[in-house]
């Protein structure tokens, strides 16, 4: 178990949760307060009972990562080729393997993109050019 994230107004029913999950499965690194990072986004609490939440950096950090120029700017996030599947792409090698994996944790943040994001994740162990385009 890795990667959690709870939050709740009243502290000790945190600790509570935190301490049944230690008992279960062992110390944790636990951070607390209004600023978190949390899985490449930036959370922050407000005093207005909201919260900001970015990916800025992290998506910065992908851009590089992936080492090519963007020329297109999608209408949409997802249109009717982005779903589909061509069997005949070839298999990312493991190194764009990798990268591809690592930046499909992005949309936690945009959740106007999760439908391609959960169809490309389901690729993950199979990612190929195609997906990589996408």
């Amino acid at each position: 178990m890795d990667d959690n994230f709870i939050s709740h107004v009243d502290s000790k029913a945190v600790s509570s949760v935190i301490k049944k999950i230690e008992d279960q499965f062992g110390k944790m690194t636990v951070t607390r307060g209004i600023k978190h990072m949390f899985l490449g986004m930036n959370i922050e609490f407000k005093s207005n009972d909201t919260a900001e939440i970015d990916a800025i950096p992290y998506i910065r950090e992908a851009i590089i990562e992936l080492e090519e120029k963007l020329f297109a700017r999608p209408s949409t996030p997802v249109g009717e080729k982005k779903l589909k599947v061509d069997c005949s792409s070839a298999r990312l090698d493991d190194d764009r393997a990798k990268i591809f994996h690592s930046i499909l944790v992005t949309p936690r943040s945009r959740p106007d993109i999760s439908l391609p994001i959960s169809f490309l994740c389901s690729r993950g162990g199979c990612s190929t050019e195609e997906n990589w385009a996408k």
